[in-house]
């Protein structure tokens, strides 16, 4: 097996794991609020936010936490990476109050998380990481996978790190690509695919909803397909699905939209589609 089949394996392991993980952790009661942290300093700063860990179990639970460094592919999927390898990383940046902690059975507690922005930073860089609160149990309990000897880890929440330099605040989402590709096949069955691809062309991050709508030229009907919500990063390319039926035939005029958070600014891609 070689090196990038490895990658896809354990990619898709750890995205079955997540899957389960909510499941899981919707059936237990808890939760962790914020999954995103915005922080927005300079070099030399110390930032301070909380994590909320609300435990509805019916017992006391243990957590410690850890960092990852991660990044998207190009159809959007998070990409883990060990702490402090990613050029863009502030995992060392990240510390707690409390490494180790338990949180009692119907009770929250607010988790401080300090970010320490070294004075060698750059000033106008988006950065960013992966904060892991990974519940942990004695042999006693039932767990996924164990670490050490009599600790196990149960389960895991990742929550997603940002530092924002205060001067950056460009939004840019522009379209680099709307492209017919084809029959695909997803889930033993068949579809035509479009393929839009997005770059954030500002210096923050940017969350938007990607349309896209069809009007056949000679009926005049129209097909308007479900939005795909995306976040991005500066300098971050990514490509979006949309998915028509197979049948769909005739010729067509495209258009795709971003609709960007927080303002009223909306890009728009024009393209002429021939489904035969």
């Amino acid at each position: 097996m070689n090196q990038n089949q490895t990658q896809h394996i354990t990619q898709a392991i750890l995205f079955l794991s997540l899957l389960l993980l909510s499941i899981s952790v919707n059936a237990q009661g808890i939760s962790i609020s914020p999954t995103r942290m915005f922080y927005s300093g300079t070099p030399g700063q110390t930032l301070v936010q909380n994590v909320t860990v609300t435990n509805g179990s019916s017992k006391p639970l243990t957590f410690n936490t850890s960092t990852k460094d991660w990044y998207r592919d190009e159809t959007g999927e998070k990409i883990y990476v060990d702490a402090n390898t990613l050029p863009k990383s502030n995992s060392a940046w990240i510390s707690t109050s409390e490494p180790l902690f338990t949180v009692e059975t119907g009770a929250s507690r607010n988790i401080p998380v300090t970010l320490h922005i070294p004075e060698q930073a750059s000033a106008n860089e988006v950065t960013n990481s992966m904060l892991f609160f990974s519940q942990i149990g004695q042999q006693a309990d039932n767990y996924q996978g164990g670490v050490g000897i009599g600790i196990q880890v149960l389960f895991e929440f990742g929550i997603q790190v940002f530092n924002t330099p205060p001067t950056n605040t460009t939004q840019d989402l522009e379209f680099t690509a709307v492209d017919d590709l084809g029959n695909v096949t997803k889930n033993n069955e068949s579809y035509r695919r479009i393929g839009v691809k997005v770059k954030n062309q500002g210096n923050t991050i940017s969350d938007a909803s990607v349309e896209m709508e069809l009007t056949n030229k000679n009926s005049g009907q129209e097909i308007k397909l479900n939005p795909v919500n995306i976040s991005m990063l500066p300098d971050a390319e990514q490509l979006i699905y949309f998915d028509l039926s197979p049948e769909t035939k005739g010729s067509f005029s495209g258009v795709s939209f971003i609709k960007m958070s927080g303002t009223t600014d909306i890009r728009v891609a024009e393209k002429d589609f021939e489904f035969n």
